[in-house]
This record gives C-alpha cells, structure tokens and sequence, in this order.
C-alpha cells in the first residue's frame, strides 16, 4: 500500500488513524508498510490492523533495507496474517538488515505503550542479524517474537541466533516481549524453548 524507499522521507502514522488492510477475503495483498529507505514512526493511539499478505516473509510493516528506520512511539499493529484463502500464520511486522552497521544503528525502537502480535526479526547470514532497541518509556508488549534466519536448516538459524544481542536499550523490560520460534528460510519452525533473553539482552 504504502512504499518509503527515500532517505530523506519521514512518515509518521498519527493518533486515532487506524490503517485497515484487506482480508483473505479479498484477495489479500502485499504490505501495508513497504519501508527500504528512509523513517517509518507510529504515534500513540495508531493502528495497523486486519490484512492479509500473502508471502512468506511478508507482513503488513515490513522493514528490509540497509538504512530502514522503524519508530513505534505507542499504536498497535496486530491481528495480521499471512496465508492464501485461510490464512492462519500471524504477520504483523517483519525486520530484516542487510548490513551489520544498520542492524545495530538503525534498530527499530519500541517505545510508550507500543504493541505488536508478532514481530519476526531476521538473521540475513551468521553475523548479522536485527535487534530491537527498548525505548526508556517502553510499557508495551511484543505477544510473540519469533528469530528467523536465511537458511533452510533451523538448526543453522538456531546456531546463528544463539548468543546473539536480541534486545538492547531498556533490556529490564525485556519480560514484556514472549519468544515464539526458530524459523527457516523454506519455513522450518523449531520452538525457542528453553532459551530466555538474558539481561544483557542476548539469547542463552
């Protein structure tokens, strides 16, 4: 729907605006969000909500770029999926960066009461991967934060992910994001049980 691909675009999703996608329904769609280049920010009281994508790592905020830069000060993006005619799988956000100096500097911050379903964030190869940064204000929740890697083995995404920063900032509030699973590139799920963030913030 939307496509930021400029570096010098910075768009803000307001208060009280509530961006409703198209269901399964209708056909589905690609993301609502397509952010490459440049800044996406969402207000308190904003709302992305009720769309249906269709690929696989599609979502309806997708976040792919070297110097893509997502700031979700309050607002919800939840009760997304991905599928065909039955869509199942939650999709609300998806990160991913394609060098390791914007998958530290250009990490997305989650900040005031932010809420997501489920946000994946992917390891594009064995060093590099996204993390999220936790505003200083954060009291939101992540309901299901799954760790997603560029390789057909989950076992390799695991290896990749396994001692890795996940969360920095605020990383005392790390109890409001819950992991969800390991996932492949040809989508592959092994659950993250029994590893926990720890309080640096990395996964152990």
């Amino acid at each position: 729907m939307f496509t930021i691909s400029n570096a010098s675009a910075n768009i803000t999703l307001g208060n009280n605006i509530t961006v409703q996608g198209r269901t399964a329904a209708t056909g589905g769609a690609g993301h609502i969000i397509n952010l490459t280049l440049g800044t996406f920010n969402m207000a308190a009281g904003s709302s992305i909500t009720e769309h249906t994508v269709n690929a696989a790592t599609s979502a309806a905020v997708y976040v792919n770029g070297a110097a893509a830069i997502f700031n979700m000060n309050g607002g919800t993006i939840t009760d997304n999926l991905r599928g065909g005619a039955t869509p199942t799988t939650p999709a609300d956000v998806y990160i991913s960066h394609t060098t390791a100096a914007n998958a530290t500097n250009n990490a997305p911050t989650l900040n005031g009461n932010a809420q997501i379903g489920t946000l994946t964030l992917n390891a594009t190869n064995a060093t590099i991967n996204t993390r999220i940064n936790i505003g200083s204000a954060f009291n939101g929740n992540v309901q299901r934060l799954d760790l997603r890697g560029n390789n057909a083995a989950v076992a390799t995404v695991i290896d990749w992910w396994n001692g890795r920063t996940v969360l920095e900032g605020n990383v005392a509030q790390r109890s409001r994001f819950t992991l969800g699973e390991f996932i492949s590139s040809n989508n592959a799920v092994q659950t993250t049980a029994p590893r926990v963030i720890n309080a640096s913030g990395v996964l152990e």
